[in-house]
Formats: C-alpha cells, structure tokens, sequence
C-alpha cells in the first residue's frame, strides 16, 4: 500500500471514528445533561491519567522497539506494568470517593483492557500493519454507538450504564487487536539486538509517558479550575467544545501515525527532513482548514444538537483554532522526533509547554468569563509547544540537546 493511500484509509478511518464518538457526545449531552457530561469528562482525564501511566512500558515506545526487541519480551514487560498501575489506580479513585456506584471490579477492567488493547495496536503500527491498527481503534467507538443509540431509543441510559458500556467496548478492542497481533507473528524485528531489554524500554517510555502527562496535565488544567470558578456545567460545556475542536486533529493523526511506522523501520539516512517539514506544514494547514469550516457552522446548530445548557460552544471554536492548528502542526515532529528514539526531546518540550498552561490557565480562570480564558491558556500553550518544536527540529545539532 502507498504512503499516500495508506494516510488516505487512515483519515477515512479515524473520521468515522470522530462521526462516532461526535455522536456519542450528542446523546449523552441530550440525554444526561451537562452535569453528568462533566463527570464523564472527569472519569475520561482519570482513565487518560492512568492510561498515560501503564504506557510507561505499553505504549507509543512500542512501536519503536517492535523493530529491535522480540514482541514476546515487550508483551511480558507491558502485561505486567499494566496489573500493577490499574489496582494502584483504584487507591485514590476510592480514598477520595471520585466515582460512587461504580464497582472496583470495573475501573480495573476498564484500565487493564484499554491500555492492553493500545500495546497490541503498537506493536501492530511497530510491524507496519497501520491498517489493523486502524481497526482495532474502531471497534470501541462502533460498539459504544451502538450502544448509546439503543440505550436512547428504548429509555434505558443513564450514567452507570455508559460506564458499564464504555469497559466493554475497550473489552472488545483488546479482544480484536490480540487476534491480528497472533495473525501477524511471522513478522520479525528488522533493527533486532538481543541486548536490549527492559532497562531500554524503561528508559525511553519514561521521557515518552513524562511528555504525554506533562501535555494532559496541561491542556486539561482548565478542567479543574474551570470547576472551581464556573461549576461542572462549565466543564461540560468547555470538553464538549474541545471534544468537537479536537475531532479535526484526526488529519495530523493520520499523518503522523504514517510518517511513525514509516519512521522506527528506516535509519536517520534514509530519511527526509523536507519532506517530514513539508507533512507537518501540509497537516497544519489542513487542521486550520477544518477548524474555519467547523466555526462557519451556525451557533444555532449546536445548540439544537446537544441542548440549550451547552450554549456558549460555538463562540469557542474561535478561541480554540489557534491552539487546534498549532496542536496539528507540531504533531508530525514530535512523531519525527519518537519515530527516531529521541523521546527525551518531546519530555523536554511538553515541560516548557506545562509551565506556560499553568500559567495562563491559572491567569485567565481570574477573567471575567472563564469558559474563554479557558479556551485562550489552551491555545497560548499549544502556540508554545509548537515554536518549540520547530527550534528543536531546525537547530537540534547545534545546540547539541542530548539526556
């Protein structure tokens, strides 16, 4: 399959799964109201936390290293880092009682099969195999539709049942993507050193998972604050309007997610830069492009697609663009950076990008409307995290950054 074709069934794969996740939104916006958005909201960080956690040994790092350690080895490493991180994920979930009603039994489960199911997709993105991996992401999303659109029609929703729902789906992605990752066994390490072992992956999953909690604690600070100034309608609201803004971030994901299994099975000779720069400027453009049709939709639309308590939504897809074309730009070199090992260098940046979230967001949660200062510290930051890259990219030799 071509690089272009395989970026193409890629983009159509992951709009679906935005169509199917916008529609997920909808219901559960009409159905249970901004308040119970909220918690899902909340319940979704908890699980992103989580999840960032148990990828310190199950996640993006995989695809590199699938090209030089045996899959069996970073299948036991991940399996068992992943145990462990969803019971300690339970501690503070039920010492500060965050989710009452919902079982042990099922936020275990819940963080074991969706962080399990995103190893398997790795290593399968690690072999090449993108659109497998494409598949596996649309197996949850497809069933949870289905789900939400029955549960709505026969009068049976409510919040336990999503949450409920929600495991099964990640259930079913685990499911699916360990039976392709069986079906692709003969595929051997390319770059394989019997040296390398834990210690490695350890390393480099480390600076990889410190860059993805150092962005979520960033770019999602406003969801605490926000609740703090406005209430856990505002939050509503806000991850509703991210949700929608975010959704056009699958164009640069598509890219990236190419360039990557492109990337961990070439070496730095065979690669090139004008090329990836040209990818990230093309992704940055297209993310913008989406992002003006998204705003030029009527705010009475979105009104009468979720419910009145979520007005306020459109007015901040202007606010979110800039941070929504910097987020789509800066993307395909960060995955540059990944695809070749340097993982410190994204750790480093998404630092310097947290301390500007914390303090915009803390700045602008003292502003008159704090859904907008909100919306204004999310883009500041993503403006940051992007000039950061493009220095990094352009001027990396040097300045010689090196842990």
């Amino acid at each position: 399959m071509s690089y272009i074709k395989k970026i193409g069934t890629t983009f159509l794969v992951k709009l679906l799964i935005a169509v199917l996740n916008l529609f997920i939104l909808i219901i559960t916006a009409r159905e249970l109201g901004a308040s119970v958005r909220g918690q899902i909201s909340l319940l979704m960080v908890v699980l992103a936390a989580g999840v960032i956690i148990a990828e310190l040994l199950s996640g993006p790092v995989l695809v590199y290293w699938t090209s030089r350690i045996k899959t069996r080895q970073l299948l036991q490493y991940a399996y068992g880092w992943i145990s462990v991180v969803s019971l300690l994920m339970l501690l503070p979930v039920y010492w500060y009682d965050w989710f009452p009603g919902i079982s042990a039994l099922v936020l275990f489960s819940m963080l074991f099969f969706l962080s399990a199911a995103g190893a398997h997709g790795q290593i399968l993105l690690g072999r090449g195999k993108v659109m497998l991996n494409n598949i596996c992401g649309l197996i949850g999303p497809l069933y949870l539709f289905l789900v939400c659109v029955f549960g709505w029609r026969w009068g049976v929703f409510g919040f336990n049942d999503f949450v409920l729902h929600l495991g099964i789906s990640y259930c079913l992605a685990w499911l699916f993507s360990g039976i392709f990752l069986m079906r692709t066994s003969d595929v051997s390490p390319v770059f394989y050193d019997g040296s390398l072992g834990l210690q490695s992956v350890a390393r480099s999953g480390i600076f990889n998972q410190s860059s993805s909690l150092f962005t979520l604690a960033g770019s999602r600070l406003n969801f605490i604050l926000l609740e703090a100034s406005a209430g856990i309608s505002a939050v509503g609201v806000f991850s509703s309007a991210l949700a929608f803004s975010e959704s056009v971030l699958i164009i640069s994901g598509s890219i990236s997610l190419v360039l990557i299994a492109g990337l961990v099975n070439q070496t730095l000779a065979e690669q090139n830069k004008k090329s990836i720069l040209l990818q990230a400027l093309i992704s940055g453009l297209l993310t913008l492009s989406a992002m003006v049709i998204l705003y030029l939709i009527p705010e009475e639309f979105f009104s009468a697609l979720l419910s009145k308590d979520f007005r306020g939504v459109h007015a901040l897809f202007l606010v979110l663009m800039p941070g929504i074309f910097c987020a789509g730009t800066g993307s395909v070199l960060t995955h540059y950076f990944s695809g070749n090992g340097w993982y410190h260098l994204n750790a480093l940046i998404s630092f310097c990008g947290l301390l500007v979230w914390a303090a915009s967001s803390y700045f602008f949660a003292q502003s008159a409307s704090p859904l907008m200062g909100a919306a204004y510290a999310f883009s500041l930051g993503w403006f940051f995290v992007m000039l950061l890259n493009f220095l990094v990219f352009f001027f990396r030799k040097t300045t010689r950054i090196n842990f």
